[in-house]
């Protein structure tokens, strides 16, 4: 699922037709829940595919999968997971249908379609109807992307993203993705300020019975958090333009988001603050040394390199996540998707060396999962070693190759502090190893990062992580 979430860290008449469908349907799903509530449900049914999927029923994982279509028909990866099962079960033609349905729904992401060791290539790719998906897909994004041989970053806090935290904490104030720990911060108050005539909102309602924001429900405030990659590419709240690159769309939350904003003239409060987002957006991009060591830094250690580096950003959101990244071909736009790190009593965002170590780990996501997309195979053979580098509790990284490539991600942005910051990387590197083992619960992450330590930074035996990752495959293998 992918993403990091802080959880409060300090950091009239019908036909008879038409009932029989919508009885079946219902039917189909208590064929697979008990008797909860709606977010409990995607919660069980999920947990439920996953076995069948480890144990490779996919008959079974169809049936499953279709639940989740009809408890959440914009969730595009519940389409694309459909796709991968017809490809296991060797349904060609209704895979491509699938593949069609979910990039008319607005599922852009071009790498997790074409990618050559995934099920959708293996078993499709010389079929006509998946080859002109392909062009069809990349013809659309080519429109945004920029020069190929630039490099750039950018901080921004866009107008219908922000719209959205601020629906979430109107919501609850204590929900799973907002901060609490900073709620004394003036920025909140002209939020309480501004938006409290607006609490009976019928859209604002509407997002309250999807996203809650309660703790238990993770698999239902994931997607909470992976809706703001649906929201920074539309021309603010105009959801019928896009505008840049985008990864996915989901279209009913953006309307919900976008009516919202119309009913409070929500952009008079983005005016009305706009200093206060550009100031912190130049704070970031003046304070961190993107161009002279950051970027080169990356240049160095991945043979691909990333052409931009994008920060969309809201001052009051707890968690964070990567993307996915857009890849086509050799070009690539990296992500970082969340909230910032304040210092208490600042009025502006401070600069932090761990927002920083943040950054560097969820770009790194682009390159590092591109490169293990090489090793599938592997990985499958070795997933029984996956409870020797997680105690099971963190159901995100889940499979062998999430969890490995978390632990690298972070070794890598670890990596950055160790050669050019001497003062922050002491200051960081137990913090990040008890982050990492007791919170997060990677249990062997200070044990990998003297690995990688002596065997990629002190060897000097290595070009860069690509030549590096088979190294990764076998430490893996060694694991007792």
């Amino acid at each position: 699922m992918g993403g990091f979430i802080w959880f409060c860290h300090t950091y009239k008449q019908v036909n008879c037709n038409f009932i029989k469908t919508m009885l079946n349907k219902f039917l189909i799903i208590l064929s697979f829940l008990p008797f909860v509530s709606f977010s409990q449900s995607i919660q069980n049914t999920y947990n439920n595919l996953q076995k069948h999927l480890e144990i490779k029923d996919f008959t079974t994982s169809e049936k499953i999968v279709d639940t989740l279509i009809n408890l959440e028909p914009s969730n595009n990866n519940w389409i694309i997971n459909k796709a991968e099962i017809n490809a296991n079960l060797n349904n060609i033609k209704k895979t491509n249908q699938l593949l069609r349905q979910a990039f008319n729904q607005g599922y852009y992401v071009y790498d997790n379609y074409s990618n050559e060791n995934g099920i959708l290539y293996k078993k499709l790719n010389k079929t006509k109807e998946y080859n002109s998906l392909l062009s069809d897909i990349k013809t659309y994004l080519h429109q945004f992307k920029q020069k190929e041989n630039t490099q750039t970053i950018s901080a921004k806090v866009p107008e219908i993203m922000e719209c959205y935290a601020i629906m979430l904490y109107l919501i609850n104030p204590k929900h799973t993705l907002i901060n609490t720990a900073f709620q004394n911060h003036p920025y909140f108050k002209k939020i309480d300020i501004y938006f409290s005539e607006h609490k009976n909102n019928i859209n604002l309602i509407e997002l309250s019975k999807l996203y809650p924001g309660k703790f238990e429900d993770w698999i239902v405030n994931m997607k909470a958090h992976h809706n703001l990659r649906s929201f920074y590419f539309y021309d603010k709240f105009d959801t019928s333009k896009i505008v840049s690159l985008p990864i996915e769309e989901n279209k009913i939350v953006a309307n919900l988001v976008s009516q919202f904003a119309k009913d409070t003239n929500f952009l008079k409060f983005y005016d009305e603050n706009k200093e206060f987002y550009d100031a912190m957006s130049s704070i970031i991009l003046t304070n961190y040394s993107f161009g002279n060591e950051i970027i080169p830094f990356f240049n160095k250690n991945f043979n691909k390199k990333i052409n931009k580096f994008n920060i969309f950003f809201t001052p009051i959101y707890s968690g964070w996540q990567h993307g996915p990244s857009v890849i086509i071909d050799d070009y690539i736009e990296s992500f970082y998707f969340g909230g910032i790190m304040y210092v208490e009593s600042k009025e502006f965002y401070y600069p932090d060396s761990y927002f920083l170590f943040t950054l560097i780990s969820e770009f790194d996501h682009a390159p590092i999962n591109k490169i293990s997309s090489n090793y599938n195979e592997k990985f499958e053979s070795l997933k029984e070693k996956y409870l020797l580098l997680s105690n099971g509790k963190n159901v995100s990284y889940s499979k062998l190759k999430d969890a490995t490539n978390e632990y690298l991600t972070w070794a890598f942005a670890l990596h950055f502090f160790y050669e050019n910051k001497e003062y922050d990387y002491l200051l960081l590197e137990k913090m990040i190893i008890d982050d990492m083992e007791k919170y997060r619960g990677f249990i062997r992450f200070g044990e990998f990062w003297s690995f990688y330590k002596e065997e990629y930074i002190n060897s000097k035996k290595y070009q860069n992580i690509d030549q590096f990752y088979p190294q990764i495959i076998s430490w893996l293998s060694n694991l007792k």
